[in-house]
């Protein structure tokens, strides 16, 4: 009578000790970003700026792994997890901007722009 129409889907769940190599690849990858943006930027436009480039890794990440047909808890990589890792602290890092530090990365790439247009 409430028998099921469709077989249900197995996942296999990885234990979280599977993706060290992965966690250990992210914090490189945002050391070495922090790294670059810090020899760019003025100390006061660094948070709004990593800010911007995690939501924005964030949001590219999870279209790809819904591109490549994989769903959000299912991926085998735990890419969805470093996704969802990269929103949070991006998030995070906007909450603790103000509002003047904001409006000084808007000018910090405004003088950027002009002066690269202006050398070449």
């Amino acid at each position: 009578m409430f028998a099921r129409k469709t077989p249900a889907r197995s996942y296999r769940r990885t234990a979280p000790s599977d993706h060290t190599v992965l966690w250990i690849a992210t914090t490189l990858v945002l050391a070495l970003v922090l790294a670059v943006l810090s020899n760019y930027l003025p100390l006061g436009s660094l948070l709004p700026a990593m800010s911007i480039f995690m939501v924005a890794g964030a949001l590219l990440l999870m279209a790809g792994i819904f591109l490549a047909g994989l769903r959000l808890g299912h991926d085998p990589h735990g890419l969805s997890e470093v996704a969802a890792l990269l929103m949070f602290l991006g998030c995070a890092g906007t909450m603790m901007t103000t509002s003047e530090q904001a409006l000084g990365l808007l000018g910090d790439v405004r003088i950027a722009v002009a002066t690269a247009s202006t050398t070449r």
